[in-house]
């Protein structure tokens, strides 16, 4: 149960931290994929049926939930990098919670976990809905969908203010993957599609180069947010201090 509501702007967006009736001492920052809108009333989280059951679990957990509005074609760009990294340094210095925290991303939010994971070296436990963890991988996969490649090209070259022709070559040049240190989880669809087995199979190539502790939970459609409403256990193995 969720007893406070604080909302607050970082670099002109909306941020929302949840406070529960009672407090387990640890934060859950959620990093949306590009629907996650927060307003000035209201997240996306609340007004998705399935997101809010989770979402009222957690509270119910006792865990201090925050997210900021992300809504737009980032694809894990700087400029949101840096206003994660504002989000959790406001949190942390404003709640009482163990500065060690879990992460829980949702599509194109995987995109940031190398750049926050190798800066803020404190998360108990790391959660992927839907991921794609690197560009290039985002890149293969779309490559293999002709009817959003161009889409996909033209929104990674506006966030990283590059021309279309200069989009491979900067991913080559730039996207530097380091090793993921902590638990990772992962949910996926197990739909029988040539996109969703590629993409599958570009997740499960990715975490066996670069997470050494990881699990994958296959979902059907109808049991996607009934799987993720057991997520506290997976955080709970990972909180003794």
């Amino acid at each position: 149960m969720c007893i406070l509501k604080r909302r607050f702007m970082i670099e002109n967006e909306h941020c929302v931290t949840y406070i529960p009736e009672k407090p387990n001492g640890f934060g859950l920052m959620i990093i949306g994929d590009n629907s996650n809108y927060v307003t000035s009333e209201t997240w996306f989280w609340e007004d998705s049926i399935g997101r809010f059951n989770i979402l009222n679990m957690l509270l119910d957990e006792g865990y201090t939930v925050f997210s900021v509005n992300l809504t737009g074609n980032y694809w894990g760009n700087n400029s949101v990098f840096n206003l994660i990294m504002k989000l959790y340094d406001h949190v942390i210095k404003r709640e009482i919670i163990n500065q060690s925290i879990h992460l829980l991303t949702e599509g194109k939010g995987a995109l940031l976990i190398n750049k926050i994971s190798n800066e803020i070296k404190k998360f108990r436990t790391i959660s992927c809905i839907d991921p794609l963890f690197s560009l290039k991988d985002s890149i293969i996969l779309e490559e293999n969908q002709r009817v959003y490649f161009k889409t996909s090209l033209k929104e990674i070259s506006e966030a990283y203010n590059l021309k279309e022709n200069e989009v491979f070559s900067y991913l080559l040049k730039n996207e530097v993957i380091s090793p993921i240190n902590y638990p990772v989880r992962i949910y996926t669809s197990a739909k029988l599609t040539l996109y969703q087995k590629y993409k599958n199979a570009l997740i499960k190539n990715f975490c066996d180069k670069y997470i050494k502790d990881y699990s994958i939970k296959y979902y059907m459609d109808d049991t996607k947010y009934s799987q993720i409403l057991n997520i506290n256990s997976f955080f709970k193995k990972y909180e003794k201090i």
